[in-house]
């Protein structure tokens, strides 16, 4: 084909002639017409079927990778509340902050069931100093949990909206009060084995606690169910009260456990 014809041939595609039909969706030739195939019924129930499975997989992942986030953040929370303690017992003489007043400093009161989601309640404790500046006083996944959850608190009152404050508790016996054991960082025998500060639950379970997050104290006895540290991470499926909870220790480490070890992580001596 020369310069000629080469010419002659664009200006007519251009002008629909023969060429690509660009309505019609089809190829002329002179007089023949190629159509182009179209997919069948078979071969878009299959692309279907295909995309339903790539989300079937990608779903559950995604999930896992946000759960996953919200499990560190946590982490990196109670990480810096360690961190605060430590700050603290460096400039009290090795003495832990009052367990009833670290958060708020209006302790004694036994039982304050909406504290923790009332906006109005002003953090003034003895801690809120060395915290009161970072961001870091909520766990991204009870945040997500106590919008749905918390409306049914034990004692709720209906005129205080649900708008999650704080979610961590310390050791009630921990510093001083009505409940502490020891009083100084140096009456701990294994720093590392004793928790500082963990999450609550913002509800009950039968036979592990008869109160939820109410006070910012965890109170965790032996033979009588009262507090337990939480239990909505890496759950058994939807099971809230199989998972584990985010704990940061004494000696400022953080690591995971089970509501049934609470006991035994929480007793200083």
């Amino acid at each position: 084909m020369n310069r000629s014809t080469l010419a002659d041939w664009f200006f007519n595609v251009v002008s629909f002639g023969d060429g690509w039909d660009s309505y019609w969706g089809s190829y002329r030739v002179g007089d023949d017409t190629v159509n182009r195939r179209a997919f069948t019924l078979i071969e878009l129930l299959v692309v279907i079927a295909v995309i339903a499975v790539l989300m079937s997989v990608l779903i559950p992942a995604l999930k896992s990778a946000k759960e996953q986030a919200m499990f560190t953040v946590c982490r990196a929370n109670l990480k810096s509340y360690g961190l605060a303690g430590s700050i603290y017992l460096a400039e009290n003489d090795a003495r832990f902050p009052n367990a009833q007043r670290w958060l708020y400093d209006i302790g004694g009161q036994a039982v304050v069931p909406c504290r923790w989601h009332d906006a109005t309640s002003q953090a003034d404790g003895s801690l809120w100093p060395y915290l009161g500046h970072m961001d870091v006083h909520m766990c991204p996944l009870f945040h997500v949990l106590s919008r749905s959850i918390g409306p049914d608190h034990l004692r709720h009152d209906q005129s205080i909206p649900i708008d999650p404050q704080f979610s961590y508790s310390m050791n009630a016996y921990l510093g001083f009060g009505t409940i502490g054991v020891v009083r100084k960082i140096t009456e701990v025998k294994n720093t590392a084995a004793v928790l500082f500060f963990s999450e609550e639950n913002c509800w009950t379970i039968p036979g592990v606690s008869s109160l939820p997050l109410n006070n910012n104290i965890l109170w965790i006895q032996r033979t009588n169910p009262f507090n337990n540290i939480a239990t909505y991470h890496r759950t058994k499926g939807s099971d809230l009260n199989s998972g584990v909870a985010n704990v940061v220790f004494v000696d400022g480490h953080v690591d995971s456990a089970l509501a049934e070890d609470s006991y035994e992580i929480a007793y200083p001596k």
